[in-house]
């Protein structure tokens, strides 16, 4: 897997019609930095991701243009995952914690998940799923898959799974209802998105839980 963002942004810049003065101008970094991305020796700090993306008018999935095999997914249960890692994968998929947040509390779900499994393409985070629980039950907290791993996504996050082409996300779930079911936890929830998330939750055994009605705060920052 290779991420191709410095000739990405050279492209673009080019159907912008803009130098790498102009650029660099606009982010506040030095002409050099830009030349650097644009020549694979250095890579854009990941801080400045949103905002190279918003000035080219492109999604940051785009602006990455990571094409995945996969093939060569591996998932991995309870892995070391670094804040660098975690981030990277937030940035490259649209996800509101690259955009609200900063790296430190983006990261605390990677402490406070009693089970996180993990989809890894050599040390490149491309899926993640953590679950909390008590013992007895437990709730789906993140399930996040890379959109490249979609194919098509028409909200362009990675937080949303409307396609699992390649039955990743199934493969996640799967291992992550075993691995609780080993614990003696047999009462198991996720909130999905209506419409979009149906098939995909059912294909792993989850059923709509007709009887209830889902009551939230929701005081999560607005998006930049």
């Amino acid at each position: 897997m290779t991420f191709n963002i410095g000739e990405n942004i050279k492209q673009l810049r080019a159907e912008k019609g803009v130098t790498q003065e102009q650029l660099a101008e606009h982010l506040g970094i030095t002409y050099q930095s830009v030349s650097k991305w644009e020549n694979n020796i250095t890579a854009p700090d990941l801080q400045l991701i949103p905002s190279i993306a918003e000035y080219f008018g492109v999604s940051i999935n785009k602006l990455f243009k990571a094409k995945l095999n996969p093939d060569d997914v591996k998932l991995r249960i309870n892995s070391n995952i670094s804040i660098d890692q975690l981030w990277r994968f937030y940035a490259r998929n649209g996800l509101y914690e690259a955009q609200c947040y900063d790296k430190q509390i983006a990261a605390k779900p990677l402490a406070h998940a009693d089970l996180m499994i993990g989809a890894f393409i050599g040390s490149e985070l491309v899926g993640l799923l953590t679950v909390l629980h008590d013992g007895l039950d437990a709730i789906i907290s993140i399930f996040y898959l890379a959109l490249d791993l979609q194919v098509d996504n028409r909200y362009e996050c990675g937080g949303v799974i409307e396609n699992d082409p390649y039955g990743i996300a199934k493969q996640m779930g799967v291992m992550a209802v075993e691995e609780l079911n080993k614990l003696g936890i047999y009462f198991i929830s996720y909130t999905a998105v209506s419409g979009k998330e149906n098939k995909l939750m059912e294909s792993i055994g989850f059923a709509e839980n007709k009887g209830h009605v889902e009551y939230i705060i929701d005081s999560r920052p607005a998006e930049h």
